[in-house]
């Protein structure tokens, strides 16, 4: 088996499932792969899952699968609004397979299950959201702004380290190098 990571590319703009599908397709045919292509993995964002869903070419059963299922079979409906405006200037496009990161999948539970946790305990229900919240209070503002940021960097000579959904260990990464903040006498 092989794999590959084919392009990282920044999409300027919304990112909605007709331009990821569309940006997919061209990176496809740019490298003369378009058919070639046998799975793509990607995170669990809706975005992207609606791309590959909306974008998939028409799957044709087997014979022998539409044999054992008979004549009970419901009737599949398209949303022809929906088909048709997935299709590019110069016709209809259709992304491989789809399948999500169980890696990130993963991470998701995890996170989930240990805000869950952390929220569930009355002992460590407080004291989880005041230090989240003024740990919170920090990451948005050096987000905002970049003179804070700059500041933080300047007096530690390190960076605020923010966390993201898509990464459980960002959140006690984060959390680490703020408790390094603590034990670092300021330079300035």
């Amino acid at each position: 088996h092989y794999k590959a990571t084919l392009a990282c590319k920044r999409i300027r703009g919304r990112h909605t499932y007709d331009v990821i599908g569309a940006e997919i397709e061209e990176i496809h045919s740019s490298y003369g792969l378009h058919g070639k292509v046998v799975a793509t993995v990607t995170d669990n964002a809706s975005n992207f899952a609606k791309a590959f869903r909306v974008c998939q070419p028409c799957n044709m059963e087997s014979e022998s699968e539409n044999e054992e299922e008979g004549d009970d079979e419901e009737p599949t409906f398209t949303d022809v609004i929906e088909f048709l405006s997935t299709a590019s200037g110069d016709g209809q496009f259709s992304l491989p397979p789809h399948y999500r990161c169980a890696s990130h999948t993963i991470n998701l539970i995890s996170t989930s299950d240990v805000d869950k946790h952390l929220n569930s305990c009355a002992d460590t229900k407080a004291v989880y959201r005041s230090s989240i919240a003024k740990c919170t209070a920090l990451w948005t503002k050096a987000n905002r702004s970049t003179l804070a940021s700059e500041q933080v960097e300047e007096v530690s000579r390190r960076k605020l380290m923010v966390p993201t959904s898509t990464r459980w260990n960002s959140l006690y990464e984060a959390i680490s190098r703020m408790r390094w903040f603590r034990s670092v006498k300021p330079t300035k």
